[in-house]
């Protein structure tokens, strides 16, 4: 059997095509034949379902502040580190998988995390973009409250300084540094305003 006429591993007895760059997040080699043709990796939605569930670990750490574990997802990653996968032929973040198998539509918007735990996909610690202003105040006070000492802190002190100082030049925007720090864009937001890290007095920033 040549190259080009690999057969997908779905069953469907039809050849796959070449893949013309590499994904490693797809598991394509360049030059190689792809494993299923687009779509045919799993033949019901259930059995999409069922594979990423396989993939998510709910014995996740118990966050702190929201008193529920995490769910964490096991399989791929991006780039951005939001877990990433297939599904019913879209290449989607796990998280917004999450949302779509509990609404039953994919979010218009941002899918931010409470937790603040880029491969968690417990609906419970997600909200939508558009709730942004309405992010739970318990969960920012608790934060700000502890800051570099809270469990599921991902910061320290000079670090918050750092982005402070960094978001005052304006050559960074709020995804920059999530970006960067690895942090949603509304937890930059709600530090870089000092609703969160309040304890950092104003004189240590630039």
């Amino acid at each position: 059997m040549t190259l080009s006429n690999q057969l997908c591993k779905c069953g469907c007895g039809n050849p796959t095509k070449i893949a013309k760059v590499t994904r490693s997040n797809r598991g394509h080699v360049k030059g190689l034949p792809l494993t299923y043709i687009s779509g045919h990796v799993f033949k019901t939605i259930q059995d999409h379902v069922a594979h990423f569930w396989s993939r998510v670990n709910k014995e996740g750490p118990v966050h702190p502040v929201l008193g529920t574990r995490c769910w964490l997802w096991t399989g791929a990653v991006s780039s951005t580190g939001y877990g990433s996968l297939e599904f019913d032929t879209t290449q989607a973040d796990a998280h917004r998988v999450a949302w779509y198998l509990a609404y039953g539509k994919w979010p218009k918007k941002e899918t931010c995390h409470h937790c603040d735990v880029r491969l968690c996909v417990n609906i419970e610690h997600l909200f939508s973009g558009t709730r942004q202003k309405n992010v739970d105040d318990a969960v920012a006070k608790q934060r700000h409250a502890h800051g570099e000492t809270h469990g599921f802190s991902k910061l320290t002190n000079e670090k918050v300084v750092e982005i402070r100082n960094k978001y005052a030049t304006g050559d960074f925007t709020y995804k920059d540094l999530g970006d960067a720090y690895g942090l949603e864009r509304h937890t930059i937001g709600q530090m870089v305003r000092e609703e969160t890290w309040k304890h950092i007095p104003k004189e240590n920033s630039l």
